[in-house]
């Protein structure tokens, strides 16, 4: 390894030196020819021709050990995720020189610019995390008038109330999911109860349109974080419970390989939707027939199931309903 890293470092060391070599030896071809013009002793040209090349040699030897240390820190450099201008090499000529202070100047500006942006989605997070706060207060109060005074649209007002709290908590869950930064708490967590949260969630919405939910209990436990998965799933069922007209919702786990199935009795998804339906935005021929369709939910499900590890795939066919398969085998976080 290290015969192979000198073998290119030499390559390179004679394409960066290689005019400078040849003019030195073209110097010393001009010495010997004129010292032979002037009929020198021939012992005197040859002594001061090797004195010369030893001379050279060691130069270039002494300017390849250099060239060499260099190259090899900042090799190390690449390899290195942080990167500041202290840790660059002393710069020995003047472009060596001018070359670290521009580095420094653009190491600076970027560091600078990282600075404020994560100020700015730290301020943006907060601010939506208050408006999230402050507008679930009128939502729940609405919610209680209901109560009191159900009337005949009662059950219509209580599901559009219980879409504006999905938009509220997908509005910050996708701020949240952008920083670089997100409060995981990853730990062993039963899948029953996480999927029971989910469920419980959409059961008005369940009533509401007279579907079925057929949930098989499991014991398998899974290594992910609870609030988000409960999150993704919630984008699955809000997508079954609105593209479903009748029939079941079927909820199922393969114990062995620790994989979660969705299936639902809906319109399906159209053959050439389905490559893009995890795109950000993309709400497909089912999202324009449906003018609220974000194009968030899918979205923000494939992201979160990537960051915890997980995986997730969905089969679907017009009219056919539509099958995912969430796999929670792996995850690639730290217990905690």
């Amino acid at each position: 390894m290290r015969k192979s890293m000198h073998g290119a470092t030499i390559r390179a060391y004679g394409k960066d030196r290689w005019r400078m070599l040849l003019l030195l030896l073209l110097f010393m071809f001009v010495f010997t020819v004129m010292t032979a013009l002037y009929s020198l002793p021939r012992a005197a040209v040859i002594y001061s021709v090797v004195l010369c090349m030893a001379l050279l040699f060691v130069a270039a030897l002494v300017d390849y050990a250099r060239y060499y240390k260099v190259h090899q820190q900042l090799t190390m450099l690449l390899d290195s995720p942080l990167l500041d201008a202290y840790s660059l090499p002393i710069p020995f000529t003047q472009m060596q020189k001018d070359y670290t202070l521009l580095l420094e100047q653009t190491l600076g500006k970027e560091a600078e610019s990282t600075a404020q942006a994560e100020n700015m989605h730290r301020m943006q997070v907060e601010y939506y995390s208050l408006w999230t706060h402050q507008i679930k207060v009128p939502i729940s109060a609405m919610h209680l008038l209901l109560q009191s005074s159900p009337g005949v649209k009662g059950g219509q007002l209580n599901a559009e109330l219980f879409k504006i709290e999905q938009y509220v908590d997908m509005a910050l869950s996708y701020v949240r999911l952008e920083g670089a930064e997100t409060d995981y708490v990853i730990k062993t967590y039963p899948l029953d109860h996480i999927i029971r949260q989910a469920v419980r969630k959409f059961a008005p919405l369940f009533i509401q349109k007279k579907l079925a939910v057929d949930y098989q209990e499991t014991s398998v436990n899974v290594l992910t974080d609870e609030k988000w998965l409960v999150f993704a799933l919630e984008q699955v069922l809000s997508n079954a419970v609105k593209y479903s007209r009748r029939g079941c919702i079927t909820i199922w786990v393969d114990a062995q390989s620790k994989t979660l199935y969705i299936k639902d009795q809906g319109i399906g998804i159209t053959p050439k939707d389905i490559p893009r339906i995890f795109e950000h935005g993309y709400t497909g021929y089912n999202g324009r027939e449906d003018k609220r369709a974000t194009g968030l939910g899918l979205y923000l499900c494939k992201k979160i199931l990537t960051k915890l590890g997980h995986t997730i795939v969905i089969t679907s066919a017009l009219d056919e309903g539509t099958l995912v398969e969430i796999n929670l085998s792996q995850s690639d976080l730290q217990l905690e």
